[in-house]
């Protein structure tokens, strides 16, 4: 016996120390392989480093989130508790009248403080908006683990109509990784979000926005086991060659350049057909895609749209970011269920490491 517990324990020490040689290796071969680089400039941003009394900043003990949480609440009902607050899911507004609530955010508290920028989808159109008192197309602000922030924002709505309306968290804007395993995973995608359906002057009949044609689904093909809501693939070399073996992450590309790619979006596992919303993001700036500020497809379970598209890259070096922001059944009820989820998604946020023209 005591001859077979040595031995066993010798096996148990080996084993460990293999595992331990097998991670450090690993970690030596991440370092030298993985290009390490800035990110590009980032446009359009305005700096919140303090804030007014407006305010509020808050330890709340009666709510714990995960990963990032987005929602609104009006003024007259800062100081009522969540659960006694009316809707902000479809809000009511009189001509002229700006959608002006309190938007809070809050991120969980076993992550990291990080900074965030701050957007607004008005429409599926980037606008530029107020943030505590300050206007501009991309807000910075910083987030505190398990911290809510309540800070006054201002939108104007001019149209009379229905209006989609996206509040857009983009955490940790300057992540520079070009680690294809960190850009393939759910921790890339790093967004939070919040919709909300206005009516202006009790249109209910009239969209406020002329949308793109709907775009109808194609069968995936037989052979195809995987897809994404929204995902990024590869200009094909082979047209034969499915997005899913395509799938895009990392890039590299000179200064200037255009950078061809393809949106795939797939009802693959889906159980229900509906309308895609889908807004493409590069560094934080909405792009059009074959000339559409929004790529809008109607999608039954087993469909899928692949469609090609271009950006140009900046001309300065470094790490330029590309993501996808959509949703479902654009302008539908979120409060009589007509949309298959009243939610906000995203893709995952690649990187397209831009290099010197030389």
């Amino acid at each position: 016996m005591p001859k077979k517990k040595s031995t066993f324990l010798l096996l148990l020490l080996l084993l460990f120390l293999i595992i331990i040689s097998t991670i450090s290796a690993l970690f030596l071969l991440q370092d030298e392989e993985i290009i390490r680089a800035d990110i590009v400039p980032i446009q359009d941003v305005v700096v919140h480093d303090s804030f007014s009394e407006q305010v509020h900043l808050m330890y709340p003990s009666w709510i714990k989130v995960r990963g990032y949480a987005v929602g609104f609440v009006w003024p007259e009902y800062r100081n009522t508790p969540p659960d006694e607050r009316p809707q902000t899911e479809e809000v009511s507004l009189s001509s002229g009248e700006p959608f002006a609530p309190y938007l809070i955010v809050q991120m969980a508290e076993e992550m990291a403080a990080t900074t965030a920028f701050v957007s607004i989808l008005l429409d599926f159109q980037q606008v530029e908006f107020e943030l505590d008192g300050q206007k501009g197309l991309l807000h910075e602000i910083t987030l505190e683990p398990g911290v809510q922030i309540e800070v006054p924002i201002k939108v104007d709505i001019v149209e009379p109509g229905i209006h989609d309306l996206a509040a857009v968290i983009f955490a940790d804007p300057y992540n520079s990784s070009l680690d294809p395993m960190y850009r393939m995973s759910g921790v890339s995608r790093k967004t939070g979000s919040r919709r909300v359906i206005v009516v202006v002057d009790d249109k209910l009949e009239h969209i406020s926005q002329l949308m793109p044609q709907t775009i109808q689904g194609a069968a995936v093909p037989k052979d195809v086991q995987l897809g994404f809501h929204a995902a990024f693939a590869t200009s094909p070399a082979d047209a034969g060659i499915h997005p899913s073996e395509r799938q895009l992450y990392v890039a590299e590309e000179k200064a200037g350049e255009i950078f061809n790619y393809q949106l795939w979006a797939s009802n693959f596992m889906g159980d229900i057909g509906s309308k895609y919303a889908l807004v493409v993001f590069q560094d934080y700036h909405q792009v059009p895609v074959a000339g559409n500020y929004v790529t809008i497809a109607h999608l039954d379970p087993g469909e899928e749209i692949i469609l090609d598209a271009s950006v140009r890259l900046p001309q300065t070096t470094g790490v330029s970011q590309m993501q996808i922001i959509y949703l479902f059944d654009p302008y539908k009820s979120i409060l009589r269920d007509e949309v298959r989820a009243p939610f906000v998604f995203s893709s995952f946020r690649i990187g397209i490491h831009v290099t010197d023209d030389e």
